[in-house]
C-alpha cells in the first residue's frame, strides 16, 4: 500500500508570496494560499516508522506539521508537528 505524507508550514505567511504572484500576474480572486509538501513511500513500513520519518527527517516542529495516510485516505497513520505530539 502506498503511504501519503503530508507536511504543511505553520507559518501564517508562507502562502502569500503566491498570493502576491498572482496578484502581480494579473490572477484575481486568489486572497490565501497553503503550501504542502508531499511524500509518496510505494510500500508501508507501519505506523511507527512513518511516525519516526516525519519527526527526525521531514516534519520541523517549529514550524510544520505532518502526517501520513494509506493510498485511500484510510486511517492517519501519524501527525507530527507543532504543539501536537504523537499520534
Amino acid at each position: 500500500m502506498t503511504v501519503r505524507i503530508e507536511v504543511r508550514s505553520n507559518h501564517p505567511t508562507a502562502g502569500q508570496n503566491i498570493v502576491r504572484g498572482a496578484a502581480a500576474l494579473g490572477i484575481t480572486g486568489v486572497t490565501a494560499c497553503q503550501t504542502v509538501r508531499l511524500y509518496f513511500l510505494e510500500q508501508d513500513p507501519g505506523a511507527e516508522a512513518v511516525e519516526r520519518l516525519c519527526r527526525l527527517l521531514l516534519v520541523d516542529p517549529v514550524t510544520e506539521t505532518g502526517g501520513g495516510k494509506g493510498e485511500r485516505g484510510e486511517g492517519e497513520i501519524g501527525r507530527l508537528g507543532g504543539r501536537e505530539t504523537g499520534r
